[in-house]
């Protein structure tokens, strides 16, 4: 009977914390009393509190490294440069499959070699030469939406599935009043009062209670980048104020 009552607590914590786009617009709202029944005319639209709700919920993913995914890229002899997939935000770590025939398929079994991850600058820098050297990958850099490998594969060390990429996924941007942050993860609902926090500090016209709230969104951003146990090899520096 006791376990029964603590799996219904939980699931109605769950519920509570699990809000949708409209739920923590609405909350939003009420926060900064930009409500029908404080005011004659709204002074943010929906679309600009929308707006605001995406751009915090990509930069509690960017700091958190909190939503991960990975994928296998086949390379091909002489081709250094492969397209990322579209959800990729930010690479965490790049392996390649430490294979030396082309015709050796990658299995459960097969084990892969960490890259190391450069600059284009350092490149040229380090290696005047590394566009014509080939054989197995060493090192790599991104640019946008792709990744070059260095040296590039040659015919014994390319194939299908060769090129294993780990990433932190870019959160699916949240249109209809039922899209929940996050990609819907249950797991992360606790932490949608990070959005609340950023929006707030962004909107409210005391200055007080942006600092306030600012302070409270980088405290609980290290908070959940603890809880969660990320450490990036990689951290870009993003201003909260967009400075």
């Amino acid at each position: 009977m006791k376990k029964l009552v603590v799996l219904i607590l939980l699931s109605i914590c769950i519920n509570i914390n699990c809000d949708n786009l409209k739920e923590i617009r609405d909350n939003i709202r009420w926060e900064l009393k930009d409500m029908i029944q404080f005011n004659l005319k709204l002074r943010y639209t929906d679309r600009m509190i929308t707006n605001l709700i995406n751009e915090a919920q990509k930069d509690i993913v960017t700091k958190s490294w909190c939503i991960d995914g990975y994928t296998l890229i086949t390379t091909t002899a002489d081709v250094s440069e492969y397209p990322l997939p579209a959800d990729v935000l930010l690479v965490k770590e790049t392996k390649y499959a430490n294979i030396s025939d082309s015709t050796t398929f990658v299995t459960s079994s097969t084990s892969f070699k960490s890259l190391e991850r450069v600059t284009l600058a350092g490149l040229n820098s380090n290696y005047p030469y590394w566009e014509s050297q080939k054989g197995m990958p060493m090192r790599y850099f991104t640019i946008s939406s792709s990744m070059t490998l260095q040296p590039t594969p040659n015919s014994s060390y390319c194939g299908q599935g060769r090129l294993k990429v780990y990433y932190v996924k870019r959160p699916g941007i949240l249109i209809n009043d039922t899209d929940i942050p996050f990609d819907s993860s249950d797991w992360l609902s606790s932490y949608q009062t990070l959005i609340k926090w950023y929006v707030l500090a962004r909107l409210t016209e005391d200055g007080n209670k942006a600092i306030y709230y600012e302070n409270k969104y980088y405290q609980l951003v290290e908070l959940m980048r603890k809880e969660i146990n990320t450490k990036p090899d990689f951290q870009p520096n993003f201003s909260f104020k967009g400075q």
